[in-house]
């Protein structure tokens, strides 16, 4: 098992915004996939950063008044430079968008 650091960044038709991104701090198994806890991270949207608690390896959890969340399919991907994940709108939105990251950097502390 490992502590990493994985930074992601926004990714849409074959264009990279590198001001769109994921960073988050969380365990590896031996597979390169999230290990079950509760991880620290954020999601910077062109300049706005919006902390977030990773649960069951597939929520985040923005927390607030309103405890929104979106949802990820981070618990199926295996966390490797050069991999995706996408992360999608809450089920309580109107409308389902789905963003999706490459993960970019893999820092092992």
């Amino acid at each position: 098992m490992a502590f990493i650091r994985m930074v992601a960044v926004y990714r849409e038709n074959g264009i990279v915004n590198e001001d769109w991104k994921v960073v988050l701090l969380c365990s590896i198994d031996e597979q390169f996939y999230i290990t079950d806890g509760e991880w620290f991270g954020y999601v910077k949207d062109a300049g706005h950063i919006y902390p977030f608690v990773l649960q069951k390896t597939n929520v985040l959890f923005y927390g607030g008044d309103e405890h929104s969340y979106e949802t990820s399919n981070l618990n199926s991907r295996q966390i490797i430079v050069g991999n995706y994940f996408s992360v999608f709108s809450s089920p309580d939105e109107p409308e389902h968008i789905e963003s999706a990251y490459e993960i970019i950097s893999v820092y092992n502390f």
